[in-house]
């Protein structure tokens, strides 16, 4: 069932009964839109409920109807994605959809799909591989025990506890490369420009 993208927020809910732990979001937009959606995406497992990651619907470019999202939760048996407008931008009354069952990963985490902009995120320490012709253009990182990033031989960067910190947009960093978050991470974000 589709959900309609609305201003003043909307949650959208897909069980999978199997617990495969694989998600995949599809959005439709009118031809023209300008608007943005920040998005929180949800699991729920056995052992309970966790934020598998954040990711923003940036407006279409070429294509109205396509996949923005890819999710990875291990026996995840419901998932539930809530989210609103951003940066002012007027909602489009657009359509968003979610598919169960799509191939998943072993680590939890969010990755953003989109024909220019890419984003990777997840609630626990991972490695991070920039892939050849993506470019780094900012993370976000937070951690309530403390935790660090490595970015490839770069100087280690201490994340402290119960603070939320970012960088990035300052450096260039061009894939292949990686981006190593350790530590006790609650949640991550790394935001990455695609070479067309």
């Amino acid at each position: 069932m589709s959900t309609r993208l609305t201003g003043a927020g909307f949650e959208a809910v897909a069980d999978d009964q199997d617990g495969k732990g694989g998600l995949a979001v599809m959005v439709t937009q009118p031809r023209g839109s300008t608007a943005r959606y920040r998005c929180q995406l949800y699991a729920q497992t056995p052992v309970g409920n966790m934020l598998v990651g954040e990711f923003t619907v940036c407006p279409p470019t070429q294509h109205l109807s396509r996949v923005v999202a890819i999710a990875t939760c291990p026996g995840a048996v419901r998932w539930i994605l809530t989210g609103n407008t951003v940066g002012g931008t007027v909602a489009d009354n657009g359509l968003l959809d979610m598919a169960v069952g799509v191939p998943a990963g072993s680590e939890p985490g969010v990755r953003r799909i989109s024909e220019r902009f890419k984003q990777y995120s997840g609630s626990v320490a991972a490695v991070v591989s920039l892939l050849a012709g993506e470019t780094l253009t900012k993370w976000t990182a937070n951690s309530s025990a403390g935790g660090t990033l490595l970015i490839d031989t770069n100087p280690l960067i201490t994340i402290p506890a119960g603070v939320t910190i970012s960088g990035g947009d300052q450096q260039l960093i061009k894939g292949p490369a990686t981006l190593t978050f350790a530590g006790d991470i609650d949640s991550y974000i790394v935001e990455v420009a695609q070479s067309s």
